[in-house]
């Protein structure tokens, strides 16, 4: 048996060994407790076709489990079709998932089996009859529904530092989760965001895309950043919502 294709293993490892591609730094929200920070980036734009596929051409195939294709909100991206046609013969994986707010997400729906399946980010009081919406169409792709905790605040970790997280480098479920913006790839999926709030030099926090990026990405100590990150690693989801 290829333990690899098992439906149980591969459920066990999908958040495991993850490529997250931040396609566009855009959204159609403000949310102030965005782990992408996207309110405080000032430098928005939209990841190319050719900078997507010249990143396709340094990860090797089937080094990640899961491709994750999210922004910002990546279905505001001019060519958010394409990069959906394209991203299986870009990137040999075993599970595509696409990370939204649902907004635009019903214009896209003949695209959508692309994907195995949508993670909807449900912000309770601002995206309700969209996510009703949603619940109520023939989406065939299984959907699963983030509730987003609207009391959360981001930003109080950063201005009192939990210093019981002194072990969360080792604790984290995230240092196999790899996050690409732009033309650079993070350790995590939430640094980046941490790095925009907090004015963080990005060569500290992130490498160049290129060759030699595995090495260079071994080389960055992030350790004292990691102190300062929101997420609870006494969750086993490892972040502030629910999954309904």
């Amino acid at each position: 048996m290829d333990y690899w294709y098992n439906d149980f293993l591969r459920s066990s490892l999908r958040n495991h060994f993850v490529l997250e591609i931040c396609i566009t730094d855009e959204c159609s929200l403000s949310c102030k407790f965005c782990c992408q920070a996207t309110v405080e980036n000032k430098y928005k734009s939209h990841m190319s076709i050719d900078d997507i596929e010249l990143l396709s051409t340094y990860i090797n195939s089937y080094e990640f489990l899961v491709i994750k294709i999210s922004g910002g909100e990546p279905t505001i991206h001019p060519k958010f079709e394409q990069i959906v046609l394209n991203m299986r013969r870009w990137f040999k994986v075993h599970h595509y998932t696409l990370v939204t707010n649902g907004q635009l997400l019903l214009e896209y729906s003949d695209i959508l089996d692309n994907f195995d399946d949508i993670e909807i980010s449900h912000y309770i009081g601002i995206n309700d009859n969209i996510v009703n919406q949603i619940k109520k169409s023939s989406i065939n792709v299984p959907i699963k529904f983030i509730e987003r905790e609207d009391n959360v605040s981001m930003h109080n970790v950063f201005s009192n530092p939990n210093l019981e997280k002194k072990n969360i480098f080792l604790r984290c479920r995230y240092p196999a989760w790899k996050k690409v913006v732009k033309n650079r790839i993070y350790p995590c999926s939430n640094i980046f965001g941490e790095a925009v709030r907090e004015k963080i030099n990005l060569d500290k926090v992130s490498v160049v895309i290129g060759e030699t990026w595995r090495e260079s990405l071994e080389s960055l100590n992030i350790e004292s950043y990691c102190q300062n990150c929101w997420v609870n690693v006494s969750d086993p989801i490892g972040r502030a919502c629910r999954i309904l």
